[in-house]
């Protein structure tokens, strides 16, 4: 607790770190919503499908060119008028019960959510010391996974009281009170972001240089195919896993939204045990095993039939998610240089994604098909048994060994 009071005693961070809070939660509320008013809508696993695919395109298609954007651009400012964006998107949801018109506005949230992620990334290593990196990403986490906790049960009480639209109302106020915090950040400004008026081609050759970062520095090379391979049954089951338990088992809003609670309880545990495992193991090593429970918790819900069951599966799958992720995001901002690290970000996500879009578009047509329980067996007994792949294979994200100087 020492190390979180630290962390929270720095202005900067302490401000970023409240307005991330609020639009946390809302973030967690407008999901519940948009998922339940999709179902409601169609009652299709292609459709839930869709959806996330709508979310997907985005993220593929541009999320290359927004690493080389965002590093020329004053991280605060990105950050800002970003959420202000989100709250004004949040705030059209309000009034939109076409599928065409959710799918657009959905694509659209995700847009502005490509150029806020790696902005967030880039800027904490910024606001704390080294020394201090992996407690404020614990933290961070920890604050985002509470929301996961809390969200859900508040979006699905919401709901059965006042319907989606009073949800997505909610999320528009978070995002509009986020970028209030925000805007008293101080951020220190990089000599790589000084840079106005490059040509076209001077972006493609720093997108370029951000590819070659990556493909010629092994254990980042690994992460980065590694998550895209995992991207495949795991971008499965997101949609899945929402029409097996609104769908399949039949639960209702409420019930749904405190099953995504407990889930939010399994992140939040899993936050608090990175700080414990984080001193004890290498990033790499938390990461891959935490993709290994993840699919073997996903393989256990597939078969699981009653709200105790489930909970404890999603508890389980919430503590594995939260500590790859946290593992994951801290082993890239160390082993990857300043000025590259939103490159690497964007084109690390844009390749995860690109592989989850494929699953995703086939994963609601085969639920459809051969069962949503089949189908979500099989992709989370694939994803724990690429982790057990790679734990077999270490030399693939060992760091090569520096060249010996001659002696004279």
């Amino acid at each position: 607790m020492k190390r979180y009071a630290k962390v929270l005693k720095n202005r900067n961070y302490l401000l970023l770190w409240l307005g991330q809070s609020v639009s946390d939660v809302g973030s967690r509320i407008h999901s519940i919503a948009l998922i339940w008013l999709v179902t409601t809508l169609t009652g299709s696993a292609t459709a839930v499908g869709l959806l996330f695919m709508s979310m997907l395109v985005p993220r593929v298609l541009i999320f290359p060119f927004v690493g080389a954007l965002v590093e020329r651009w004053p991280k605060k400012a990105v950050i800002v008028a970003t959420d202000v964006a989100r709250g004004l998107l949040a705030l059209a949801f309000v009034y939109s019960t076409n599928m065409t018109m959710i799918y657009l506005l959905s694509a659209a949230m995700v847009a502005m959510e490509l150029f806020f992620a790696p902005a967030i990334r880039t800027v904490i290593p910024r606001l704390v010391e080294e020394e201090d990196l992996l407690t404020a990403n614990a933290l961070s986490s920890l604050t985002n996974r509470s929301a996961g906790l809390i969200g859900p049960a508040i979006g699905g009480v919401l709901i059965g009281l006042w319907g989606v639209q009073a949800a997505f109302l909610i999320n528009a106020v978070s995002f509009l009170i986020s970028a209030l915090s925000e805007m008293f950040i101080t951020v220190p400004q990089m000599s790589h972001e000084q840079r106005r008026g490059e040509s076209q081609r001077e972006l493609l050759t720093e997108m370029k240089a951000g590819w070659d970062y990556i493909r010629n520095r092994r254990p980042v090379r690994f992460v980065v195919f590694f998550f895209a391979m995992a991207g495949i049954p795991l971008g499965a089951i997101i949609v899945l896993k929402v029409v097996l338990l609104t769908e399949v088992l039949g639960f209702s809003a409420e019930q749904y939204g405190f099953l995504m609670s407990i889930e939010g309880i399994g992140l939040v545990l899993g936050s608090l045990l990175i700080g414990y495992l984080g001193t004890r193991f290498t990033e790499m090593t938390v990461m891959l095993a935490g993709v290994g429970v993840l699919g073997a918790g996903f393989l256990a819900l597939s078969q699981s039939s009653v709200f105790l069951a489930a909970g404890a599966c999603l508890l389980v799958v919430g503590a594995a998610a939260s500590m790859a992720n946290v593992a994951y995001g801290t082993f890239l901002q160390k082993n990857v240089a300043d000025e590259f690290r939103s490159r690497v970000f964007s084109f690390d996500i844009a390749i995860g994604d690109a592989f989850a879009l494929v699953a995703m578009g086939f994963a609601g047509m085969l639920g459809d098909k051969l069962g949503v329980t089949t189908v979500m067996a099989l992709s989370g007994a694939l994803a724990a048994g690429l982790c057990l792949l790679a734990f077999a294979v270490p030399s693939q994200y060992q760091p090569e060994a520096e060249p010996q100087l001659m002696a004279d």
